[in-house]
């Protein structure tokens, strides 16, 4: 679990910088949501998930802790799969099991479930053994199709915080 959570915070990085700018009065309504998923593909360790509008998210366990997700608006997503966030590029084999309703995608993980939400799309994060919510999606997310801006809105608990995101002004809680 640990590497899923630093995952996660080096992930949500972007976020909460939109979270912050949301404070600062940053306007998504002009920005366009991602549309409702359409179908399913299994890929070894992980699925990708095809919408309407041609975007496609592929969701991809690198640990039984760890799940990489990487989202691509009105196209297929790149050959080229470069991160900036996840140095290393080769990982063992994780056993996952892909499973579909007429509401939802789901892969699952020793150590994680990830649920794919079809209309609007969104995607949930829980704890396999204990079936808590670890993240969620506020929203579905959005694109600027002018700009190639894009964000995320993540779902905070009351007890939730974010420190520091490399940031060297402003407040260390990146919550408040």
């Amino acid at each position: 679990m640990r590497n899923f959570f630093l995952s996660v915070s080096l992930a949500l990085a972007l976020v909460c910088s939109s979270i912050d700018s949301a404070h600062a009065g940053v306007d998504l309504s002009g920005m366009k949501s991602i549309s409702a998923a359409s179908g399913v593909s299994k890929i070894p360790n992980g699925m990708v998930v095809g919408c309407e509008d041609s975007s496609q998210i592929k969701i991809q366990a690198l640990a039984p802790d760890l799940v990489r997700v990487r989202v691509s608006f009105q196209k297929a997503l790149p050959t080229n799969d470069h991160s900036w966030a996840i140095a290393r590029t080769k990982w063992d084999s994780v056993s996952t099991q892909i499973s579909e309703t007429k509401d939802q995608f789901t892969l699952e993980t020793p150590e994680l479930k990830v649920v794919v939400q079809r209309n609007p799309l969104r995607v949930s994060f829980y704890d396999r053994s204990s079936g808590k919510l670890i993240n969620t999606d506020g929203q579905s997310m959005k694109f600027d199709p002018k700009t190639g801006a894009i964000a995320t809105t993540k779902t905070l608990g009351f007890d939730e915080h974010f420190y520091g995101l490399g940031e060297k002004a402003g407040h260390l809680d990146k919550r408040h």
